[in-house]
């Protein structure tokens, strides 16, 4: 073969087989199911998995699937590697521990290229683009324990992988298999029995199918005589060949030759046809979105079209505990958040804390709730509805995983389950008969339990205590005086609590006190146990709020509870209150991105969080502190804020969304489209410390800072009709926190001149033009530089309708 090829192919389906070649598999639409060395993966769109040199392998696609093929030369991996063995690890439905956003990019670029190329045309734009997709493996997914072997003892699928190698860089010549065993520090029996249990077939019939194999592709591929090509691939003579060859194919190799040529003549033009039809219905099937190698994207849409569009973010905001919504400052920030976003919930905690002095925590003690009902008092009389959390929550500011700036412990632990009780019970009763039973049966009830810092969540003193006893009192007594409102629980880092949701949810059934909504905190982090105690991690992978989300669901499903709202109560990219990422543009674009991706997953869904008031400390001595707010403690909107305010802008009907767009419509003359160009981070950003305590740190983590075209074009649209486009733009050079203040490199004593001016610079940027449909088709572009987001709303412009 060739150093590299590519097919793409509609409903492929390979029963067992292997080859020297590794193996691509990129799933454009559709599904399939991969088999390799017996164990299944069921691999979704854009899903992507390689498959090893000489690994037995099948491949069954859906029907209608398309699926992106690609083969890389083992001899030519291992020349660019220079080593003697090279294993990839790349498999996007099982990988937690790597990023599959760049190699997702680049097979899309080699689609791309596949189905745009003309007759006539060179493969050479395609064939850089899958060099491109070598580098991008060899850098990313190779094994990288399994080089060189010498003086390493290795298991029996690692010396099989090294005897694929072995045989791939051997095969023109005599294959020595004692040479190989004394490589592998074994015998030649031991190598042969290994081989023939790893891989069911013998090693003297697998290196006759690899010379056979490079045997079939020098015939077709070359016009080499028989003795040559029987010498080059490793057969002792011509005689040998001709005979090997006629027990495997029925015929000699001139005569399949010249019978295969004539088919592959007729084959090549009925691939051409394929590949035009395919062509044109990728482009209808995909609405013509494809990226090249330039970094472009064309989109064409019907504005006709689409499907409600579900916004879960827009009901409900995380605003802080009781105490810090005492505050002026404070409130001033809600006020505006709220209409500015126009949320309807507003979630607060620390209820039992002693900043707000309700009671001693012990059996018989006084109830005050004055400092809680000036908050309640506060929120309804401004239209938003409370959503109480209970669960026990330290006043903290983390600056990075396991490093917080500041933690205190104020909220009450009850001396005993009876007190916590009475205490429940107290504010309860006191809440309904102050605002009524119809008002507070609108309300929210999470009783969150963070497991990964026990016994810091339990709520009251007790040797037995018992999460789901506790949940079980709450939801009868709220349930018994307010019976319309909402009960949920338990806030689950799903990834270190799917056992304890599970028990906790098959008691709920058995106690009959199933939660209104099951309730979740999704943050891009691995947690582990590790000597008892809960240890997280960032991670890699760039879909793992989508597994985590995946995951819960499975819960619901396995333990019977489907009818349970799904509440992601708590989301952001980071738990760090001093990480500059929380102020940049890069904040925002990731939650268009993000934001898009799970709407449709969850019944409500909370950013993490209002106002940086939250981890104010000493060190907040700055403009901006890298706090996880939408706005600073002054009250400025991050880059964050507005692209919530411009998801919040979108239509109740999804026409198309894509990596880079989101296209709605409002009505048959009104239509809103978000665009952004968000990056990943790069390799090293896993390895350095969350906390970013300069602004000017955020250049340096992504994996480029390559601009990107988009080009959409809305059809079916009334011809010679005048529309108005106005733009809105936020980048990270202009209408953004963080690029103002560069402008004043980031001085910490900013003048009040000065600061009033950032603040009022730190509004997107507007623009208008009026376009007219062509042949009923309005045809726009945007080029974006990293991180860069726009809202465009396309209306009728009914002025020059009236004329």
């Amino acid at each position: 073969m060739n150093d590299v090829e590519m097919v793409l192919a509609r409903s492929l389906n390979d029963a067992a087989h292997y080859h020297s070649e590794v193996e691509i598999l990129f799933v454009v639409s559709g599904s399939a199911k991969v088999t390799v060395k017996n164990q299944s993966y069921e691999l979704d769109q854009e899903d992507i998995i390689a498959v090893n040199s000489g690994e037995m392998h099948s491949v069954e696609s859906s029907m209608n699937a398309v699926i992106c093929d690609v083969h890389f030369s083992c001899r030519r991996i291992l020349e660019l590697v220079e080593e003697d063995m090279c294993v990839f690890e790349c498999n996007s439905k099982t990988d937690r521990n790597r990023s599959y956003h760049t190699i997702r990019t680049v097979m899309r670029e080699a689609v791309y290229q596949y189905i745009k190329r003309e007759p006539g045309k060179t493969d050479c734009l395609k064939i850089s683009v899958l060099y491109k997709l070598l580098d991008c493996l060899i850098e990313n997914y190779r094994n990288q324990s399994l080089t060189r072997i010498s003086g390493r003892k290795m298991d029996d699928s690692e010396r099989v992988q090294k005897i694929y190698q072995y045989v791939e860089q051997n095969y023109q010549y005599g294959i020595s298999m004692s040479e190989l065993a004394e490589q592998l520090f074994l015998s030649t029996s031991t190598l042969s029995r290994v081989f023939k249990k790893e891989t069911g077939i013998y090693f003297a019939d697998y290196v006759s199918g690899i010379r056979m194999s490079h045997a079939v592709d020098e015939l077709l591929q070359t016009e080499k005589s028989i003795t040559t090509i029987a010498v080059d691939c490793g057969f002792s003579n011509p005689s040998v060949f001709n005979r090997s060859f006629k027990d495997v194919y029925g015929v000699t190799p001139s005569v399949f030759r010249a019978q295969r040529k004539e088919q592959m003549m007729e084959q090549e033009k009925q691939t051409l046809l394929e590949r035009e039809k395919l062509r044109k219905e990728l482009a209808e099937q995909l609405g013509e979105q494809s990226i090249n190698i330039e970094g472009r994207v064309k989109v064409s849409v019907n504005a006709d079209q689409g499907r409600a569009f579900v916004n879960c973010w827009k009901d409900m905001m995380n605003i802080g505990s009781v105490d810090m919504l005492c505050g002026a400052a404070a409130q001033k920030q809600v006020l505006f958040l709220k209409s500015e976003l126009g949320f309807h919930y507003a979630r607060i905690w620390s209820i039992f804390s002693q900043k707000n002095m309700i009671c001693t925590g012990k059996e018989g003690s006084n109830y005050n709730f004055n400092r809680l009902d000036y908050v309640l008092d506060f929120l309804l009389e401004n239209n938003m509805i409370p959503f109480l959390d209970f669960g026990n929550r330290p006043d903290v500011a983390n600056g990075e995983l396991g490093n917080n700036v500041f933690e205190t412990h104020d909220y009450i632990l009850f001396e005993s389950r009876a007190a916590w009780e009475e205490g429940l019970s107290n504010l309860t009763e006191h809440i309904v008969r102050k605002y009524g039973r119809a008002e507070v049966s609108r309300w929210k009830f999470e009783f969150s339990s963070d497991r990964s810092n026990v016994p810091v969540s339990n709520y009251y003193s007790d040797q037995n205590y018992s999460y789901a006893e506790a949940f079980l009192y709450a939801w009868r007594t709220i349930k018994k005086l307010a019976p319309g409102a909402m009960v949920g629980g338990p806030m689950a880092l799903i990834d270190f609590d799917e056992q304890f949701v599970k028990e906790f949810l098959v008691f709920c059934r058995e106690q009959q006190c199933i939660p209104d909504f099951v309730s979740m905190a999704v943050f891009p982090y691995r947690t582990r146990k590790v000597e008892g105690r809960a240890v997280s991690e960032l991670a890699v992978a760039d879909n793992v709020e989508m597994e985590y989300i995946y995951q819960m669901q499975q819960v619901l499903l396995d333990t019977g509870c489907t009818n349970c709202k799904l509440y992601v109560t708590e989301w952001n990219n980071s738990v760090s209150n001093r990480n500059y990422l929380n102020d940049s543009n890069f904040r925002g674009a990731y939650f268009i991105q993000k934001l898009a991706e799970l709407s449709e997953s969850v019944d409500m869904l909370g950013i993490w969080m209002a106002t940086d008031i939250i981890g104010n400390y000493v060190d907040s001595n700055r403009i901006a502190n890298g706090g996880g707010g939408l706005l600073t403690q002054d009250g400025i909107p991050k880059p964050a804020f507005h692209a919530l305010r411009f998801m919040n802008k979108l239509g109740d009907c999804l026409i198309s969304k894509g990596e880079n767009f989101i296209i709605t419509s409002k009505s048959k003359t009104s239509y809103y489209i978000i665009c952004y160009n968000l990056k990943g981070y790069n390799r090293d950003y896993f390895k350095k410390r969350e906390r970013l305590d300069n602004p000017e740190d955020i250049e340096e983590i992504f994996e480029n800072k390559d601009p990107v075209e988009i080009s959409i074009s809305l059809n079916n649209l009334p011809d010679n009709k005048s529309f108005i486009i106005t733009r809105r733009h936020v980048a990270a050079n202009y209408g953004n926190l963080l690029g103002e203040w560069k402008n004043f490199q980031y001085d910490k004593h900013l003048s009040a001149d000065s600061e009033k001016y950032i603040r009022e610079a730190s509004f997107p940027r507007m623009s208008m033009e009026r376009m007219k449909t062509e042949e009923g088709s309005l045809h726009m572009s945007v080029t974006l530089q990293a991180h860069e987001f726009v809202l465009l709303h396309i209306h009728e412009d009914k002025q020059a309708a009236s004329t």
